[in-house]
């Protein structure tokens, strides 16, 4: 499916955007603190050297469970939950990366510039894995928080909801494409549109998009 490709990018953008956040990412309001700590700091570089420059994931996940077995404090667990997360997409773990990427946004680990990038990598990994409706959902809640989806995005929305079997939202979504689209609409894009008229028993419309197909 369309969305399957698309998705592929997540993990890398995102893989990127931790890299170059680092442990800055944790300084959140209410969180006074701006460092680690001696002890944690020493386990959480030496995780991390493992991971960016001795390529060695493994390594690092060890560290890192050091690190979680232990009390730590907010800019802390920002850091070891962005750095985890970084480990978990490098080793394939990608479920467990959104879990983690998930809990950077839920406790404001996550600068404000950035929030918005990681939640959409964060339903776009959910898709790569075929996780449909908790993608979608996570999407949802994207929306509402400010992000903006672009042609493509609506398409994979509508694949998506299709995959789920909700074809009244598949619909919704491939229509804003269809509109987007105009006269330039591709034949795979009318045939969508037109299976899902089927699904919502809309002959009507489906007769008109089906013009358009044998045009």
């Amino acid at each position: 499916m369309k969305y399957s490709k698309e998705a592929k990018l997540a993990g890398s953008s995102i893989l990127m955007l931790l890299m170059c956040s680092g442990p800055a990412s944790a300084q959140v309001a209410g969180c006074d603190i701006t460092e680690l700590s001696s002890a944690t700091g020493e386990i959480y570089l030496e995780a991390q050297n493992e991971l960016l420059v001795n390529d060695n994931p493994q390594g690092a996940l060890q560290g890192l469970n050091k690190l979680k077995s232990q009390p730590l404090n907010c800019y802390e667990e920002g850091a070891v939950l962005g750095l985890s997360a970084q480990v978990k997409l490098d080793l394939g773990d990608t479920l467990g990366a959104i879990q983690d990427l998930r809990a950077q946004v839920d406790k404001g680990y996550v600068q404000p510039q950035d929030k918005l990038k990681v939640m959409k990598a964060v339903w776009q990994l959910y898709f790569q894995e075929n996780h449909l409706q908790e993608g979608l959902t996570y999407a949802d809640r994207w929306m509402s928080a400010g992000g903006q989806p672009v042609r493509d995005e609506m398409w994979t929305f509508a694949i998506a909801y299709n995959g789920v079997a909700d074809y009244s939202s598949a619909l919704l979504w491939a229509e804003r494409v269809l509109e987007l689209d105009g006269a330039d609409a591709e034949n795979d894009v009318l045939k969508f549109v037109s299976f899902l008229y089927s699904k919502t028993d809309q002959p009507e419309k489906q007769a008109e998009i089906n013009k358009r197909i044998s045009e």
